[in-house]
């Protein structure tokens, strides 16, 4: 795998991007895919169409109408089977009445992080760019970098961009809530890495990359905890993490996905300072060769969630949601479309967001689900 298909499948992103417009937000109403924090049959991955939308502008005051959802059959939750000390978070930041965040962040199928109302699917604020759509010619041996992923701290204070795809070791900047990303962004506050995950509370980030790596982003990066993912048992050769890092829910450890031969495993270390000991805390074995996950996020319930994409020949063919517990045993499956990309849940751990490969922001969560824009390549709350 690439750099590229670390980069939550970047390949697949700039490519289907140059087809649509930039950030036309929308909202509509869509049948629900099954909850990951219940108990559901063991399904294959669907591929089942969008709903139609309804376009709205991305400038000036709100015009679309309110974010609607859809209510999904009773299913059974699932008792927690992790190890994990399970915590309620509250969420730091504004919410809407059913708790979900009141704004999300969300990368343009242009390449400009911006950050975004739920509620009505209007731009509110523009937080940066590296490049645009127009710098990509069809003469190119190399694409130009471009902003891929945006992030949030959960405490609202930073936000983190994900520039892709040079140098090789990856480059992630932060913005302080209210800032935009400078024009001359090559000497502003940066740190290695291809994907980051917020902490449930606070300021905190973890960086996944050639290394695992704990820090609060501002004023400068350093961090407290630091591991070298090549050294780290269950990652042979050269395999890299897959997607992002999972945060336990009370902040205590980081899970990660690693390639141990052929094996597919599920690695874990506590958040402390140095260089604390990893440990391979399950092997996925529903996880067949070639698949690859594009990131991981704890849920509510201490289950681990992420997306499994099927690849052939380069392409992804299929992709699925799973819950599994922090020994990496399957608890279940649910439909997501395929090559969708996971964005994750915000700090409470009960909402799911992520973009489909037409570019459809989409979140579900307490059984309902909805659309909340499109003409994006990445979301998270």
């Amino acid at each position: 795998m690439t750099r590229l298909g670390s980069v939550l499948i970047a390949l697949v992103l700039i490519t289907s991007a140059c087809s649509s417009d930039a950030g036309t937000a929308s909202i509509s109403s869509t049948a629900p895919t099954t909850a990951p924090d219940t108990v559901a049959p063991i399904t294959t991955a669907s591929t089942a169409q969008p709903t139609t939308s309804t376009p709205a502008s991305t400038q000036g005051p709100a015009t679309s109408p309110a974010s609607t959802t859809s209510s999904t059959t009773t299913a059974t939750t699932k008792a927690p089977t992790t190890s994990t000390t399970i915590v309620t978070v509250a969420n730091e930041l504004p919410t809407l009445a059913d708790g979900r965040p009141a704004t999300f962040v969300a990368v343009t199928d242009h390449y400009e992080a911006v950050e975004i109302d739920t509620a009505t699917g209007e731009i509110i604020a523009t937080l940066g760019r590296t490049g645009t759509l127009d710098d990509f010619t069809d003469e190119m041996e190399m694409a130009p970098n471009v902003i891929v992923g945006a992030w949030r701290s959960a405490d609202g204070s930073a936000f983190a961009l994900s520039d892709c795809c040079e140098p090789a070791a990856g480059r992630i900047m932060f913005v302080a809530d209210g800032d935009i990303l400078p024009e001359d962004y090559g000497a502003h506050v940066a740190t290695q890495g291809w994907t980051i995950s917020p902490a449930p509370t606070g300021d905190r980030f973890a960086r996944l990359g050639y290394a695992l790596g704990v820090f609060t982003a501002l004023p400068t990066p350093a961090d407290s905890t630091w591991i070298w993912i090549q050294d780290a048992p269950g990652q042979t050769g050269f395999s890299f993490p897959a997607g992002q890092a999972a945060w336990s829910r009370d902040a205590s450890r980081i899970y990660w996905i690693g390639s141990d031969g052929d094996s597919t495993v599920l690695s874990s270390v506590e958040v402390a300072p140095g260089e604390p000991p990893v440990e391979i805390v399950g092997t996925l074995d529903f996880v067949e060769p070639g698949d690859w996950f594009d990131g991981i996020a704890m849920q509510a319930s201490g289950n681990l969630v992420g997306f499994l994409h099927q690849i052939v020949d380069g392409v992804v063919s299929g992709t699925q949601g799973v819950v599994f517990d922090t020994a990496g045993e399957l608890i279940a499956t649910f439909p997501v479309e395929t090559a969708s990309t996971f964005g994750g849940y915000e700090p409470t751990g009960k909402y799911l967001i992520y973009v489909d490969d037409d570019g459809l922001v989409r979140w579900q969560g307490r059984g309902d689900a909805g659309v909340l824009g499109e003409g994006f390549i990445h979301a998270s709350w």
